[in-house]
């Protein structure tokens, strides 16, 4: 099955570089989704600076070293990998890198900066060995429930008025469709039904290089050929 290609808007604000790749097998391993009543609120913790992709479409591979550098249940979030390279924009680029070759998109990087799938950087994590496996969250409510026991990865179509938060943060998908978007969500606030994400468009973006969606509009994301990788 080949992937989706989202193309980028011209003179978009920032870098995009996430297609859609919905494997059918993928269905075999689905996270689980928990009740309402059994959520609570949490925000895991990073231990890494927010990157920053700049001119290069590799928010995948951020996202995925923003995940390793984020606690979960398990553990607490990494600064460094097995092989001493410091989890910073240089290992993100590289993690991208190697998503383009095992992807199903057209091009590898370099020299072709293609963009990837969230489905092929969990590969390399899993290949690289920081995960033992990886799972799906199909819907919203497997999705919140994937975040009580860590961040995830949420691949999305991107709208023109998300490339700008408003001041609090709140992020609305609404306008033109400018491409996709790989990110990390890390928070889960049961209180005002928001969930919380982490960017790769540097700390100067939104509240300190994060933003929130309500749990609606996530959901809304989520109809568009939204996906949702859970690391474990």
């Amino acid at each position: 099955m080949t992937a989706t290609i989202l193309p980028e808007a011209p003179g978009s604000p920032h870098r995009l570089g996430r297609h859609v790749h919905h494997d059918p097998q993928s269905l075999a391993y689905a996270a689980p989704a928990l009740p309402y009543a059994a959520l609570k609120s949490i925000r895991w913790t990073r231990r890494i600076d927010v990157l920053d992709q700049g001119d290069l479409g590799s928010c995948t591979g951020n996202a995925a070293v923003g995940w390793l550098g984020t606690d979960n249940v398990h553990r607490q979030g990494l600064a460094s990998a097995p092989s001493g390279h410091l989890l910073d924009e240089t290992y993100a680029v590289d993690v991208y890198a190697y998503a383009t070759d095992v992807d199903n998109v057209p091009g590898e990087y370099p020299p072709e900066d293609t963009g990837s799938t969230g489905l092929a950087v969990a590969k390399v994590l899993k290949h690289r060995g920081f995960i033992q496996r990886y799972r799906h969250a199909f819907g919203l409510r497997s999705t919140l429930s994937a975040l009580q026991s860590g961040p995830v990865l949420l691949g999305t179509v991107w709208l023109e008025e998300m490339f700008q938060p408003t001041t609090d943060g709140e992020l609305t998908p609404d306008g033109a469709q400018a491409g996709g978007h790989e990110i990390v969500l890390d928070e889960i606030d049961v209180e005002r039904r928001r969930v919380w994400l982490t960017n790769s468009w540097s700390a100067e973006w939104g509240v300190d290089g994060r933003a929130w969606l309500s749990w609606d509009h996530l959901g809304y994301l989520l109809g568009q050929q939204g996906d949702v990788v859970v690391p474990g």
